[in-house]
């Protein structure tokens, strides 16, 4: 039986991704604001993100997106919240998947997203999803290195896509390969 996208998903001993709900608004909103610094650099949606309410309608606004299969999990390690992932769509016709994530900046540096990622190329080659895009700031070396760790390669920039700080920033879309594990190999 093939493992649903909203299943948990159990990486390492430490390391898991469940189900992101509505009932995690005050765990995330705590963390947020302890980054809230880091992840305005980044993301547009940070500075929507205010208190537990307007945390709440952040997850509420992912799960219900409406979006093709998309999926919003909590990345947990050593049982606490340190980050989300999202599976934003995936396209059936180009059997491509786009995801999306963020991590507390005392989980960063140790491999988790890349982990994460790893494990989750397993997960969509299952669902007949051939290419993952990661989509990120041009000042984001973290998640460039993330995308060209897995195999990424560039395949898009949108200029001016996000001000920040008074400048403005490119959007790279990255698009890693999958082996899709129900191809038999020649």
């Amino acid at each position: 039986m093939t493992q649903t996208l909203l299943s948990p998903h159990q990486i390492t001993e430490q390391l898991a991704l469940l189900p992101l709900i509505a009932e995690d608004a005050s765990p995330l909103f705590n963390l947020i604001q302890k980054n809230r610094e880091n992840l305005t650099k980044y993301l547009y949606w940070v500075s929507d993100v205010t208190d537990v309410a307007s945390t709440e309608c952040y997850i509420l606004e992912r799960v219900n997106s409406g979006l093709p299969s998309a999926t919003w999990l909590k990345i947990l390690d050593n049982q606490q919240i340190c980050g989300v992932f999202g599976i934003k769509f995936i396209d059936a016709d180009k059997q491509l998947a786009e995801v999306g994530y963020w991590l507390s900046s005392d989980s960063q540096g140790r491999g988790i997203i890349s982990q994460v990622i790893r494990y989750m190329t397993h997960i969509l080659a299952k669902h007949k999803v051939r290419y993952l895009n990661i989509a990120c700031l041009e000042q984001n070396a973290a998640s460039i290195r993330v995308a060209e760790k897995a195999g990424g390669q560039l395949v898009s920039v949108e200029p001016k896509f996000l001000k920040v700080n008074g400048d403005w920033q490119a959007l790279l879309t990255f698009q890693i390969p999958l082996k899709n594990q129900h191809t038999p190999t020649p």
